[in-house]
């Protein structure tokens, strides 16, 4: 997939930066991006704790209206609605 995303964003040449890591352990400074692009990657969480702390040190990174866009397991988390 990740393969891929310089050509499907081709047009976007030099707006995005493709970065392969473990959201679990990886630190970035504070404030430094518009937005988090993580499909299929936070899902490996165990408990809600676990995921409030990873979505604070998300928000961190991100800049003022900055944006996280996550594609998730419907399975990785309990639905809070009936089928």
């Amino acid at each position: 997939m990740l393969n891929e995303a310089p050509r499907l964003l081709a047009a976007f040449d030099g707006r995005y930066r493709i970065m392969l890591e473990d959201f679990w352990r990886v630190e970035f400074p504070a404030g430094e991006y518009d937005g988090v692009v993580a499909s299929f990657a936070l899902h490996h969480g165990r408990g809600e704790a676990v995921y409030l702390d990873l979505y604070r040190k998300i928000y961190d990174w991100l800049k003022v209206r900055g944006s996280l866009s996550a594609v998730m397991s419907s399975r990785a988390m309990p639905r809070p609605w009936p089928r």
